[in-house]
């Protein structure tokens, strides 16, 4: 029988107290936010109230954005669902806004609000810069108060808005949301 070493006891210790053993590993998508997101967040502030403001702003969007999700018809009838980032950590942090950040969405289009019917937001689809919609696409509407990091904003009937997705969940951080000169230059060049 051999006594096992100091490096095999001290996984064994590091095994039961890890916090995120029962944690799902992170997805393809979710592993590629976060790479990106680390690359391009800038140097830590020198203060930490900021920091543990947006962490209670994250926590209280993570759990508003569970109920957040949207539905995108597809041409022949079929549904696809999109729903929204799932919030909190790294993957809540925002990289820089350029088209090569964009660049990834299987789904960009731009859209007018044409109906709002409780929380279903209807779109017309006005454009598509790449991947397949239906011409109407239903969205769950978003919470105002939810921060840029968890939600596309909140639709209003009449006004345009650019809504792009990967892998069925939608972007946020800016890169969905009413459309704005600044928007539109962005998916043009993304897409």
């Amino acid at each position: 029988m051999s006594i096992p070493n100091e490096d095999e006891q001290l996984r064994e210790r590091l095994a039961r107290i890890d916090p995120a053993a029962t944690l799902q590993p992170a997805s393809e998508t979710e592993i590629l936010r976060m790479v990106q997101n680390t690359i391009s967040t800038p140097a830590r502030t020198s203060s930490r109230k900021p920091l543990f403001l947006g962490l209670g702003a994250l926590a209280v969007g993570a759990a508003a954005a569970a109920v957040v999700g949207i539905v995108l018809t597809a041409p022949g009838g079929d549904v696809t669902r999109l729903s929204a980032p799932s919030g909190g950590g790294p993957a809540a942090m925002c990289a820089e806004l350029t088209p090569e950040t964009m660049a990834g969405a299987d789904l960009a289009v731009a859209g007018t609000v044409v109906s709002i019917n409780g929380d279903d937001v209807t779109l017309e689809v006005t454009e598509r810069f790449t991947g397949e919609s239906a011409d109407r696409i239903v969205v769950a509407q978003q919470d105002p108060d939810l921060p840029s990091e968890l939600s596309a904003g909140s639709f209003e009937q009449g006004q345009d808005y650019l809504i792009s997705s990967i892998d069925g969940v939608i972007t946020t951080c800016g890169q969905s949301g009413p459309a704005s000169p600044e928007l539109e230059q962005l998916y043009r060049a993304a897409f």
